[in-house]
């Protein structure tokens, strides 16, 4: 199984808009096979930081899931970021 933290973070002015964005990865990410969990969370204290955790069946799912017209389509919200995303793998202990 592949589980990950993406820590997204907006641009105070983009907090809507990014948030629109990911919530529609949300819908289209949730039917994928291989698809176990993806959560998105929005930060309380610091609202333009969003989290997703996510888990996929195993890597070919986790790969499936990144070559998505959708998941590609997110490049073009560069502009609605404060900074990079970040992929942060976890593992079970």
């Amino acid at each position: 199984m592949i589980t990950l933290i993406a820590t997204i973070t907006a641009k105070t002015d983009s907090i809507e808009a990014l948030k629109a964005e990911l919530l529609n990865l949300v819908k289209h990410t949730i039917q994928e096979p291989g698809n176990i969990q993806y959560v998105l969370h929005q930060e309380i204290e610091s609202p333009n930081v969003f989290r997703f955790y996510e888990q996929f069946k195993d890597q070919e799912a986790f790969e499936y899931h990144g070559n998505q017209e959708y998941i590609k389509a997110m490049a073009s919200n560069a502009h609605l970021l404060e900074k990079p995303s970040v992929l942060t793998f976890l593992e079970l202990v």
